[in-house]
């Protein structure tokens, strides 16, 4: 029997609710204690539930990070889901601190001084703040954005498709769209940084019946090419067919020159995370992956968060230093036809 209900990307939902409940009695027992301060029972309950909260916020907490790999949450969604993740680790950690030293205090007999006894209420009330402040955010990512209960997956895809007629190439205030319409005007508008764009032929082919892609000819040597503006926060999308393609390509942001920038890499096997400063590879996260057929990668830099998603949720979840403002576009190395039925970046909303 399936015990996780059908609209759960996983157990958070449940758990949750026991770090809420137990460390919000502890508070309770903790202010009881300043009234009946020699009721020994009372320190031995508060204590215990200090600790199992502690136990139980943890768990919520890698839960909530284990879940995002079964959801793409909406665009609009993201900076939220930043907050409440950062907050959270706060409130784990200063629980899992906080419930080690009330252990101390009680083993020692110090909780009997009152200044201490004090001081531990007014940090309960602190956990109590950080805890409150983590739900809220936790719950305004289910009743605003639906983060866990509806068909995001769905979104992702559906976003992705929607494209105005007219260039290949069309430019907005904060990004920018490439889409099949015409084979080659959009290299002319690129910034390549690596490679020649008059050694690579492109031209519109179909997908399936509802699809078309531009059709990049890949004959072994390295090509990176960006587009302006210049982004700050991004959200990038590829909607890709890889299947005739032998080799690796990125979407790549954040960058400032062929020597600098982040990505997000598919060599075939793998889904590769990470940064290149002056001109060296660093890793953020990876994972085994494989693609057939029209497949999606989605890029979100958030802050200190670098998320990578496909069609079935987050495959890549890394943290690096805030990038700067810098260009966005696509790396490719290998040989074959790497087709884009569609490919995205803008500001993070």
């Amino acid at each position: 029997m399936n015990l996780i209900p059908e609209w759960a990307p996983g157990i958070h939902p449940m758990v949750v609710h026991f770090p809420v409940a137990l460390l919000s009695v502890a508070v309770l027992a903790d202010l009881a204690g300043l009234i009946w301060r020699n009721r020994r029972h009372l320190q031995i309950l508060t204590v215990t539930l200090y600790l199992i909260g502690a136990a139980t916020i943890i768990a919520a907490y890698f839960s909530g990070e284990w879940g995002l790999e079964n959801i793409v949450p909406p665009a609009q969604a993201e900076r939220a889901i930043s907050s409440h993740a950062d907050i959270a680790e706060w409130t784990a950690w200063f629980f899992v601190v906080f419930a080690i030293a009330r252990l101390i205090v009680f083993r020692v007999g110090a909780i009997r001084n009152t200044w201490i006894k004090a001081l531990l209420v007014v940090g309960g009330i602190t956990g109590f703040v950080l805890l409150f402040t983590t739900a809220e955010r936790g719950a305004r990512l289910v009743f605003d954005f639906g983060v866990g209960v509806e068909a995001v997956t769905e979104q992702a895809q559906i976003r992705a498709e929607i494209a105005p007629p007219g260039q290949s190439l069309v430019p907005f205030e904060d990004g920018w769209k490439l889409q099949p319409v015409l084979p080659s005007d959009w290299k002319g508008v690129a910034e390549w940084l690596v490679g020649d764009p008059a050694s690579i032929n492109t031209s519109i082919v179909a997908v399936d019946t509802s699809k078309n892609a531009i059709q990049i000819e890949a004959t072994g040597p390295p090509a990176l090419f960006v587009f302006k503006p210049e982004l700050d926060d991004i959200e990038a999308e590829l909607l890709f067919d890889a299947d005739d393609f032998d080799g690796r390509f990125a979407v790549v942001h954040s960058l400032h020159d062929r020597f600098n920038y982040f990505f997000v890499e598919w060599d075939g096997e793998r889904i590769s995370q990470g940064r290149v400063v002056d001109g060296k590879r660093e890793l953020l996260d990876s994972a085994k992956r494989e693609y057939t057929g029209t497949s999606l990668m989605r890029i979100v830099a958030d802050g200190t968060h670098y998320r990578a998603y496909d069609g079935g949720g987050l495959v890549a979840h890394g943290h690096s230093i805030v990038a700067e403002k810098g260009r966005a576009g696509l790396f490719l190395e290998g040989t074959g036809n790497l087709k884009i039925i569609l490919m995205m970046a803008r500001t993070l909303e």
